[in-house]
């Protein structure tokens, strides 16, 4: 059978007796030599005893040193190891910014890589800060199985009340924190309510902080005190750092795919996406055979508006006449700025007969609920409509759109407040 090899430990243990051995087979040797000599046995005997204590003290004291220093080169070792595993979970986690621009994968992977690298982890929390309410709300929580383990129904509702308090403490004051027994502080505060968080004993939890501002925090947290170390809260500071700039990366990105596809006066899509939605909505109603319908809507007399208010109620007239739309409108349809005071909606699953019911309701309703203005002005307007519907002679877009437009050109052309179809 093949033997276990030796441990550094077990290695310096026979070094040592073997150095025992050596200096035992000395020292008698010495004695030897006194008996030789002449000299007397018991003084020789007291002199060898001596020799022996003397050496052995000396041969303890050496090697204490050499299991100290072995003792601190272990911990440089493990020091070493996990500043390693850090650096290389830290790369990951910086890949994932140039991987994806999605949030919550971003959180996920970030979430995951600092887990990995601070090992003494049993769970971890993600928090960003919500834009409306101001609040912490949770977004990733890693560990999960834990809580079952404990019997905990809603472990979201469980990790809000066990890491609040460190969580707002971190926010407020910007800087990381590190409890080392979150039991004792409890006790030593006198505000022990049973046996804390499910066993949970160490934190450690960190800000998210861009440009000064706090906009979440990453949480970890042991099942053993004293579990984490001050080099464990710099890689998790870190690793919050790195999150904070992928978040605002991410945002970044957001931001400028919305500001590409939307119309920012009336916040509905623009030209481009509309055409872009609308193709895809009429290439999959030819292809299952499905109903598909288009109004485009022109708000009449709005130059007058423009003439008597200036561009800028006329800009608030615009934006509420988008608001009116998409109040009256389904969720799944289209609707998109086509152009001026133009607008162009796309009715899946709708007939010619659907159709004209929605588009009617949209003019009734301009017609008989003036806009108001930040002013206090109300202004009355009208809309006319041109509605087309899918059929063998408009299963192209361009067809289609120009079908509905020129719908939309007679219904100028009646009087407008009306409503013709193609």
């Amino acid at each position: 059978m093949e033997k276990r090899p030796l441990t550094a430990q077990e290695k310096l243990d026979r070094l040592k007796w073997k150095v025992y051995g050596l200096a035992c087979m000395f020292l008698v040797g010495i004695e030897f030599y006194y008996l030789f000599r002449g000299v007397p046995l018991l003084d020789s005997l007291l002199d060898f005893m001596i020799g022996i204590g003397g050496v052995g003290i000396l041969i303890e004291f050496a090697f204490w040193n050499a299991r100290r220093l072995q003792s601190q080169l272990d911990e440089e070792l493990e020091c070493s190891r996990r500043n390693f595993l850090q650096m290389v979970s830290l790369h990951t986690a910086t890949t994932a910014l140039l991987m994806t621009h999605d949030q919550r994968e971003l959180i996920e992977r970030i979430l995951d890589a600092t887990l990995n690298a601070i090992q003494p982890a049993d769970t971890g929390s993600f928090y960003l800060i919500h834009p409306e309410t101001n609040q912490l709300k949770l977004e990733a929580l890693r560990g999960a199985n834990i809580f079952e383990r404990e019997n905990s129904e809603d472990p979201e509702a469980f990790t809000l009340m066990y890491e609040r308090g460190y969580a707002d403490r971190a926010i407020q004051t910007k800087k990381a924190i590190l409890i080392p027994d979150v039991q004792y502080e409890f006790e030593s505060r006198g505000t022990r309510r049973g046996e804390p968080h499910y066993g949970a004993r160490s934190v450690i939890v960190a800000p998210l902080l861009l440009e000064d501002r706090a906009i979440g925090v990453l949480a970890l947290n042991s099942f053993s005190s004293h579990a984490f170390s001050e080099m464990d809260l710099t890689s998790l500071k870190t690793f919050a750092m790195t999150a904070a700039a992928a978040i605002l990366n991410a945002r970044l990105h957001e931001e400028a795919h919305y500001l590409a596809i939307t119309d920012v006066l009336t916040g509905l899509s623009n030209r481009r996406h509309f055409f872009e939605l609308a193709r895809s909505e009429l290439g999959r109603a030819a292809r299952y055979g499905h109903s598909l319908s288009l109004l485009m809507l022109d708000l009449d007399h709005f130059k007058q508006v423009n003439d008597r208010y200036g561009h800028t109620v006329g800009d608030q007239v615009l934006h509420a006449m988008a608001q009116r739309c998409k109040e009256i409108i389904r969720e799944q349809d289209i609707i998109g700025r086509y152009g001026g005071e133009e607008f162009a909606i796309i009715l899946p699953e709708t007939d010619s007969q659907a159709a004209y019911q929605t588009a009617n309701r949209i003019r009734t309703s301009i017609d008989e609920t003036s806009f108001t203005t930040s002013n206090g002005d109300h202004i009355h307007l009208t809309v006319s409509i041109g509605v087309a519907a899918l059929d063998g002679d408009k299963d192209d877009l361009t067809v289609f759109i120009n079908a509905a437009d020129a719908a939309l050109y007679k219904a100028k052309e009646s009087g407008k407040n009306c409503i013709v179809m193609a």
